[in-house]
């Protein structure tokens, strides 16, 4: 079936319009949203409005003349999205992270600089635009590496599925920003003589958003702050938990049937009630969830071991610090979604 350029043109001015939609939906939701991400909430939130406005100025760039000042800025905007990108993922990362608001203003100049000076710009067919046009661009993708490279450089220091969960969104998030800057940089250089391009790589970006939002609710949903109250500073929090995990990969004290959160406590010399809220807050698990994990991976570990291949099933649960069979097959089919036995022969196929 063949489609006439009208057609494909409304077709891409509707599908552009859900990613605008809904990147102001989510970019507005976001600077209202009281939970334990509220600092990187607001950078995400500038990172979505100002791609919003930026991709729907794009939708409409045929439709509508618009006065050169104005498109420069329109443009400037660009300089917005990698430094939001930067403190966003520096935010959700590190829970100690706290730069000085010049810090801050200093990473977002480069737009002030722009709209001071946009009727002395060139845009469009202009000698020079080009520099600038590659300027944006360059500035943008130069962040989104910076951005990816701290995230991977960090991997190592993740623990359990939030910090991967974090981890895999971040990715995500990045790589997405940079095929946006590229998808760009193609259209500029004619390598790509598609204009709304960017729109529609915008609408997939907010759709995947949406569907991570679903999925992975704890980085968006609110929530009640249980230790309002708390004495336990972020800093503090980090810091103890950084031990704990220390703890388990270094001491696997979770190899012990009888550890209780009263002698994991007593070992970490804090209070029982300390030890549950840093575990709740950074993993948003109890203290049995986060040792039956351990303990979960520990049994993996193992059934993967040829020195343990005839190694009864109820041998790896008591090897791996469960005290009986019917916790281990509740706690392995609950974290890995199948029973030991079927992992096992997943391995030898």
């Amino acid at each position: 079936m063949n489609f006439s350029p009208e057609i494909f043109g409304q077709f891409e001015l509707v599908f552009g319009c859900i990613g605008v939609t809904l990147g102001l939906f989510f970019g507005l939701y976001l600077l209202f949203l009281r939970n334990r991400y509220a600092q990187a909430n607001i950078f995400l939130a500038i990172y979505l409005l100002v791609f919003s406005i930026r991709i729907g100025k794009s939708l409409f760039y045929s439709y509508y003349s618009i006065n050169t000042s104005f498109l420069v800025i329109f443009l400037g905007l660009l300089l917005v999205i990698g430094p939001s990108l930067w403190f966003y993922s520096n935010f959700l990362r590190r829970p100690d992270y706290s730069p000085k608001l010049s810090f801050c203003i200093l990473h977002f100049l480069p737009l002030v600089g722009v709209v001071c000076f946009s009727p002395l710009i060139p845009v469009n067919d202009d000698p020079g635009a080009w520099v600038f046009h590659f300027g944006l661009f360059l500035h943008g993708f130069i962040y989104c590496i910076v951005v990816l490279y701290q995230i991977l450089k960090g991997r190592n220091t993740l623990y359990v599925q939030r910090d991967s969960a974090i981890f895999k969104w971040l990715v995500l998030l990045t790589i997405a920003t940079m095929v946006m800057f590229t998808n760009y940089l193609l259209i500029f250089f004619l390598i790509v003589p598609y204009y709304p391009g960017g729109a529609l790589t915008f609408s997939i970006l907010m759709i995947l958003l949406a569907v991570w939002a679903f999925r992975k609710p704890f980085l968006f949903k609110r929530h009640k702050n249980r230790y309002l109250n708390s004495s336990l500073e972020d800093v503090k929090i980090t810091e103890y938990f950084n031990e704990l995990s220390k703890l388990m990969e270094n001491d696997k004290l979770y190899l012990d049937p009888e550890l209780t959160l009263t002698k994991l406590s007593a070992v970490m010399d804090i209070g029982s009630k300390q030890l549950s809220q840093i575990i709740n807050q950074v993993e948003h698990q109890n203290y049995s969830q986060y040792i039956a994990g351990h303990r979960v991976e520990e049994a993996k570990r193992l059934l993967a071991d040829k020195k343990y291949r005839d190694y009864k099933i109820a041998a790896i649960a008591y090897e791996s610090g469960f005290n009986n069979i019917s916790t281990f097959n509740a706690a392995f089919k609950r974290f890995t979604n199948t029973t030991a036995i079927q992992y096992r022969q997943s391995l030898t196929t």
